[in-house]
């Protein structure tokens, strides 16, 4: 098989796991796959997420302009090429609406060092609303992202990144994962146990160093 179906086959496995998970709606949601430098495969436009082929992705490249598949690429296809555009290191792309994570990104709750998982998403953060398949939108969040590899929309969804698929999806699965913990935390009227600041501060650390060997190695330079 070529590494073109490859990516379409892990797009669309990708795309049915996150529905399976609640993550992305019946038509909500997209994810997409760099296809080289300068084009990426995207679901396409308002399709429902759960049967989704190999054969319905849209192949884009950069201008958001469709280079194989039928019908419209995702309407958000503008914020995954500014990402794209922005970091070289990026391979991968989820767009989610899940709902701990989109209900947490409602309020400016502190992101408590709970789990290896919250300490990690310490700096999480956030976009104002922008109306969605805007420019102004993707190069907002291209812009929030910065060097990091999750973001919160408000008022619509969360964004993850990652060198590929998988990652981009574990992120996604992680953070809301932790935003439901956290949320629910909050429900118990108690402050919660959490890690203490110098193992905080150790494991952020760690992920940190972890996030910049990953796009390192995305970048193709490796760590030496």
């Amino acid at each position: 098989m070529s590494e073109r179906g490859a990516t379409r086959i892990r797009l669309e496995e990708t795309t049915r796991e996150l529905f399976r998970a609640g993550l992305v709606t019946p038509t909500g949601g997209n994810v997409s796959a760099r296809a080289g430098p300068e084009e990426f495969w995207v679901t396409p436009a308002a399709r429902f997420k759960g049967d989704l082929a190999a054969s319905d992705m849209v192949r884009v490249d950069l201008a958001g302009q469709v280079l194989e598949g039928e019908g419209p690429p995702s309407k958000e296809t503008l914020l995954h090429s500014a990402i794209y555009r922005a970091r070289q290191d990026v391979g991968a792309i989820v767009h989610a609406h899940p709902l701990f994570a989109t209900l947490f990104g409602l309020y400016s709750f502190p992101v408590l060092p709970v789990t290896a998982d919250a300490v990690s998403l310490y700096d999480l953060p956030a976009v104002e609303f922008l109306l969605p398949g805007t420019r102004e939108l993707g190069r907002r969040v291209a812009e929030v992202l910065g060097e990091g590899s999750t973001v919160l929309l408000r008022n619509h969804g969360v964004v993850t990144v990652g060198g590929d698929l998988r990652q981009a999806a574990d992120r996604c699965h992680a953070l809301e994962e932790t935003c439901r913990l956290l949320l629910l935390a909050r429900v118990m009227g108690e402050q919660p146990a959490s890690i203490s600041e110098p193992l905080a501060a150790a494991l952020f650390a760690i992920h940190a160093r972890k996030e910049e060997v990953d796009r390192r190695i995305g970048r193709g330079i490796g760590e030496g």
